[in-house]
């Protein structure tokens, strides 16, 4: 991602990548993120970058836990991990 300071929604849905979009965490306005039906396995401490995350879903992946910098996303409201 070229210049993300704007972005506040994306999706990655079924895109059929194992690895978390790790450019995303640069881009300070996002607000949803979707990643579902996917072949993430890790979800990178980096996350914490996004401050303003209110909503992520990471369902149909193969997450078997939740970095420790995940207590920092204080705007998350939504999340699923189904």
């Amino acid at each position: 991602m070229h210049d993300a300071r704007n972005l506040t929604t994306l999706s990655f849905k079924r895109s059929g990548s194992p690895e978390f979009p790790l450019a995303i965490v640069y881009a300070p306005r996002l607000n949803n993120l979707n990643l579902e039906v996917n072949y993430i396995k890790v979800i990178p401490e980096e996350i914490s970058y996004l401050a303003t995350l209110s909503s992520l879903n990471v369902a149909c992946n193969r997450i078997s836990q939740l970095p420790e910098s995940f207590g920092f996303l204080s705007n998350l409201q939504t999340l699923n991990i189904s």
